[in-house]
């Protein structure tokens, strides 16, 4: 670092840009007050002048500035001078090693992430001195480098087990991925992983997994130039890959590769927000991912969540939801702000999280279930409420206990014909949910019910939170499929004739009819199939906002 002639070292306050996070400035007004301010414009700025702007810095023109923060240098005695961290001095130059004079105006642009422009003071015989800090001194430490998260152990809960054994089979089955309506879902797909390593269960699945996710291209997270409309993919996705123990920095993109970490923090808006259409549902998952990076979350990011909370007094206070803040009070989302909160550094005491926990907990009956704004209390809402109860440390309540009565076992399969020992482990949404698979089965109607609900009520039994979980140490394989006994039946006390054709009941077992006309039985069978149809629940899925 440079010193001014009288010898002193020059005050260097502020700090550059994380990587992938926006545009590095610096004001080195070394000569005359003995000081450099680094700063960081958020995003890509349209111009060098706007960099600088963004950051704070006070420019009284922005094509050729005379005074910078309050330093005016009067020409010829003095100027300032642009230098740029790009090879040939302008801002679509490649990287360089040290700081470069500029070979354009502070109305140049646009600027890029990852780039730095200083502005420095000359004056008198020192016209061609060196800047105060060199470029490394800048930019030397930022990073995007994964950090793993403490491990927590994984429930060893039979129903955990059973759960993450259901779901991962449906994983194997769809090739590493899960679909609906005949393509894939690449946000269920990563649900579904995120259960599996909070099981610790399926590393290999998990595995898998993750490189489909890695390869998916454009057809979940967009194109590059669509980084701002796709921040919650893209945020699910890497949080996703850092679960699973694959860089979220190198993802397959065409002939190279697209950092999704560098991406997030690329579209980060002065207000904290990311990109465009930011909801606090969103900015939750954004979080969880980059604090997991050694570059951490943005002071303002972090900020603009908690102000999402609603703090008016009334039966909404301490909630995150949609919309106008304690407008739309929403269960899964102040679940997951209170998850991302803590994971960004937040403590449990800070109002920000202990409200929200207060008001979560208010949404829990005495059965366990989390009272949910889409449609009443469900699997899913009380599984990811689970999370934020354990992770804070406040008791769980009989959460697990409401999950578990939705879970189908031996006992289900052996009293409904239409389940199968296949279908153990599997978690309906709601009890008549489970009711419609008791009469029908899980067949193409319910499936992507059942597999949605299944990998997020698995949290209620006890497992890490979004900001815990990590595939490190799961268990290779996948826990064994259940093998039930048969049901014990009693054969019939007087042998009955054979019927032409006779229907049986699933709830009697008894005859329901016979006829000798295959016209009729046709009939029958058609109307039978139709009141079927009609009767049978049209489910609600629980929303998922990352779909």
């Amino acid at each position: 670092m440079s010193a001014r002639a009288d010898g002193a070292a020059p005050t260097v306050t502020g700090a550059a840009c994380q990587q992938g996070q926006g545009v590095t400035v610096v004001v080195d007004a070394t000569p005359v007050q003995n000081r450099v301010v680094i700063g960081c414009a958020p995003g890509a700025p349209a111009t060098v002048a706007d960099a600088f702007t963004t950051a704070g810095v006070t420019l009284d023109n922005p094509s050729f500035a005379t005074t910078v923060d309050g330093v005016t240098a009067t020409y010829p005695d003095a100027y300032w001078s642009l230098l740029t961290s790009t090879a040939d001095g302008t801002p679509a130059g490649a990287a360089a090693s040290s700081w470069t004079s500029a070979q354009v105006g502070l109305n140049a642009g646009p600027t890029s992430i990852g780039q730095a422009y200083l502005l420095q003071y000359l004056s008198g015989p020192s016209y061609d001195a060196a800047p105060a800090v060199t470029l490394s001194d800048v930019l030397g430490q930022t990073g995007t480098t994964v950090v793993p998260p403490a491990a927590v152990t994984p429930s060893t809960s039979g129903s955990a087990q059973a759960a993450a054994g259901w779901i991962g089979r449906q994983l194997a089955a769809g090739g590493g991925v899960l679909s609906y309506n005949g393509a894939t879902d690449w946000g269920k797909t990563e649900d579904a992983l995120f259960a599996l390593a909070a099981a610790g269960v399926g590393g290999d699945q998990i595995a898998a997994t993750a490189a489909k996710i890695a390869a998916s291209g454009t057809a979940y997270l967009g194109t590059d130039d669509q980084v701002g409309a796709n921040v919650a993919a893209i945020a699910k996705t890497a949080l996703a890959l850092e679960v699973a123990g694959v860089d979220p920095s190198h993802v397959a993109a065409g002939t190279g590769t697209r950092d999704l970490l560098a991406q997030l923090r690329s579209v980060l808006n002065a207000d904290g927000t990311f990109g465009s259409g930011d909801t606090a549902y969103t900015q939750a998952y954004v979080l969880l991912a980059l604090a997991r990076t050694d570059g951490g979350v943005p002071a303002s990011a972090l900020g603009w969540l908690e102000a999402q909370q609603c703090v008016a007094a009334g039966a909404a206070r301490g909630s995150y939801g949609f919309g106008t803040l304690c407008s739309s009070p929403d269960a899964d989302t102040t679940a997951l702000v209170i998850q991302a909160l803590v994971a960004a550094g937040a403590a449990p005491s800070d109002p920000a999280v202990a409200d929200a926990v207060s008001w979560l907990k208010a949404q829990q009956g005495s059965d366990g279930g989390v009272m949910s704004s889409f449609g009443g209390v469900n699997a899913n809402t009380t599984g990811v409420s689970a999370q934020a109860f354990r992770l804070v440390g406040t008791s769980m309540g009989q959460a697990g206990g409401y999950v578990g009565a939705l879970q189908i076992g031996c006992a289900a399969v052996q009293a409904h014909p239409a389940l199968t020992s296949a279908d153990i482990g599997a978690i309906a949404y709601s009890p008549s949910d489970l009711a419609d698979a008791e009469q029908y089965g899980i067949d193409g109607t319910n499936l992507d019910q059942f597999q949605r609900a299944s990998a997020q009520a698995l949290f209620a039994f006890g497992v890490p939170s979004y900001a815990q979980m990590t595939a490190q140490g799961a268990t290779a394989g996948l826990p064994a499929a259940a093998v039930c006994a048969p049901a014990p039946s009693t054969p019939p006390s007087t042998p009955s004739a054979p019927a032409a054709v006779s229907g049986v009941s699933a709830d009697t077992g008894g005859s329901v009819g016979t006829t000798s006309s295959a016209g009729l039985v046709a009939a029958a069978l058609l109307l039978g199939f139709a009141a079927a149809i009609a009767c049978r629940r049209a489910s609600l899925r629980h929303q998922d906002a990352m779909r």
